[in-house]
């Protein structure tokens, strides 16, 4: 099932652009950079509110990236660090990787 299948079946439609936006441009403005970070904790909320750990990692993964661009390395670390630690297999897989690299990144 897609996203936005998967968050339909939930009555979650509304969220849909939240989840699908992964990756955001390094060098937003700062309007842009707060609406972001807003709609990243959003996406937090609500998929630990559904206990849905995989899009909770995709959302951290995304705010801890813009809060590392802007300059708040440990936050971004603290935020990161306890979900993907819930990790217990699955670590070939892109999500996954992605936060073991960006964690690497933030703790130099």
């Amino acid at each position: 099932m897609d996203v936005g299948g998967w968050l339909r079946s939930l009555g979650l439609g509304k969220y849909e652009g939240i989840f699908r936006e992964n990756h955001i441009a390094l060098k937003l403005s700062p309007p842009d950079a707060a609406k972001a970070g807003k709609q990243f904790q959003r996406a937090l909320s609500v998929a630990r509110q559904e206990q849905a750990k995989s899009w909770e990692l995709r959302a951290a993964i995304s705010l801890a990236r813009l809060w590392r661009d802007q300059g708040k390395v440990q936050q971004a670390h603290e935020l990161l660090a306890p979900v993907y630690g819930w990790y217990t297999e699955g670590f070939d897989t892109r999500d996954p990787k992605e936060a073991k690299a960006l964690l690497e990144e933030l703790q130099t």
